[in-house]
């Protein structure tokens, strides 16, 4: 039995997610007009622990308990955090006899990780169909183009999640608060230094933050020709995402990592066209497609609102401290 020195490290993770759903639907029917309709609650509550205990000088390999170890050396980490994310939302469909499409939606989402004054975010869409093969007009040109369907939608999305932070995993939780960290040791003594444990801000902290939202504008047609072989997508959208949630670079002065702020605007735009052939020979069925996508990017680091940055010592910095400067939003 090998009796030369030993460790033993132990470690638990521990991740719970609770989660709560309601829907309520309805649908109806009167002539040619339908209508559907849903209404929605959702709940989930994340809690997420680590902990991990070390020693060593163990009396044999056989033995594998943290607590047979000597104390002389011994380490304890650990870190957890908490979440909550809360939503209602809706939705209305209606159609005129498969013709004439439309449907509305709405979510008022509420996060854990932005201060209660900017806790919510509402986000509506909306888009709306016309079935032109339906009509009777355009009998004349079925048989050639059989089928044919102009569309439209605008809609914003929100979000909430921020960049990891290997070193603080719990930092993206809490953004919007001073967290203060242990292990921050500081020296004492001038000629006769001594090292006195102690904790500290790590991290700037920005309470002003809040939901990142893209909103996205589309119209565009599908089509398909030759009793169905053969069908054509195109699409033109306007994608825009504004108060993005990122790490602007502050002056070293600040003696922080930098705050998260809603600093940063990006600007997607263009075409995307897929084009595609279907057939089957006996029980043979095969397929080839295409697509081509035209695209223009533009970012922008501007913040779109004044931020309150945090100074180490609590009071909000002032801006030409921390090397800072604030621009009127440039148009995208």
């Amino acid at each position: 039995m090998y009796q030369g020195p030993t460790s033993v490290t132990d470690g638990q993770t521990t991740n719970m997610v609770v989660t709560h759903q309601d829907l309520l639907e309805y649908g109806t029917s009167f002539g040619k007009h339908n209508l559907k309709a849903l209404a929605g609650y959702f709940q989930e509550y994340t809690k997420y622990t680590w902990n991990e205990g070390f020693r060593k000088n163990l009396l044999n390999n056989v033995l594998d308990q943290v607590n047979l170890g000597s104390a002389d050396g011994q380490r304890a980490n650990g870190y957890a955090y908490e979440g909550a994310l809360q939503s209602f939302f809706g939705r209305i469909n209606y159609d005129y006899d498969g013709k004439y499409l439309f449907e509305a939606n709405i979510r008022r989402d509420g996060s854990s990780r932005f201060r209660p004054d900017n806790r919510w975010g509402t986000f509506p869409s909306f888009s709306a169909g016309w079935n032109v093969d339906r009509e009777n007009f355009f009998a004349p040109v079925k048989d050639i183009v059989n089928t044919l369907k102009l569309r439209a939608s605008w809609g914003e999305l929100g979000n909430q999640t921020m960049s990891d932070d290997l070193n603080y995993p719990s930092s993206p939780y809490y953004r919007y608060l001073p967290m203060y960290y242990t292990n921050q040791d500081y020296t004492f003594g001038g000629l006769s230094p001594i090292v006195a444990p102690g904790v500290s801000l790590v991290n700037g902290y920005n309470a002003d933050i809040l939901w990142e939202t893209t909103a996205e504008t589309n119209f565009g047609l599908d089509a398909s020709f030759l009793q169905g072989k053969v069908t054509l997508t195109a699409d033109w959208f306007n994608k825009r995402t504004r108060n993005i949630l990122i790490e602007v670079p502050v002056g070293a002065v600040y003696g922080l990592n930098p705050p998260t702020q809603n600093a940063g605007i990006v600007s997607n735009k263009g075409w995307e066209f897929t084009a595609g052939y279907n057939d089957s020979k006996g029980d043979f069925t095969y397929g080839v497609a295409a697509n081509a996508s035209l695209l223009k990017t533009r970012s922008r680091n501007s913040s779109p609102r004044p931020e309150r940055l945090h100074h180490p010592s609590g009071r909000p910095a002032d801006q030409r401290t921390v090397g800072l400067h604030r621009r009127r939003p440039l148009p995208v």
